[in-house]
């Protein structure tokens, strides 16, 4: 019965220390822009996708998966990463530019010309 005790014990303490070291999803984010700033792509995916497990609502790490794969001339995948980061915040400018230029290089100049003007109206100074 005190052995039982000792292993329940045990179980738990381990539990607890693996949650405190558990990774958030800004230190995944964080460690896929240093990979990506070694332009290790894949690497980087890998650490934006971990983010988003453990926050789903991560729209820059959709961002900026979304940018690793246009620069590993993933096209679709870009433009999914693209529009999972629209579908969490409509108003940035930045995917709206980043999906235009990605609809431009696959010759959709619609599609393209639609993603610029939502950018245009996202960063237009309004006038006095």
């Amino acid at each position: 019965m005190k052995q039982k005790g000792l292993l329940t014990i045990l179980i738990v303490t381990i539990g607890l220390s693996n949650l405190c070291w558990a990774e958030s999803a800004e230190d995944h984010f964080n460690r896929g822009q240093f990979y990506f700033k070694q332009q290790k792509y894949d690497a980087a995916i890998e650490a934006f996708e971990q983010a988003l497990t453990a926050d789903p609502d991560f729209s820059q790490a959709y961002l900026e998966m979304g940018f690793a794969y246009r620069l590993l001339g993933d096209f679709q995948k870009a433009i999914t990463a693209y529009t999972n980061a629209l579908a969490l915040d409509p108003n940035d400018a930045s995917a709206h530019l980043r999906l235009g230029e990605i609809h431009q290089l696959l010759n959709d100049p619609e599609a393209a010309e639609a993603e610029f003007a939502a950018y245009r109206n996202l960063t237009a100074v309004p006038s006095n």
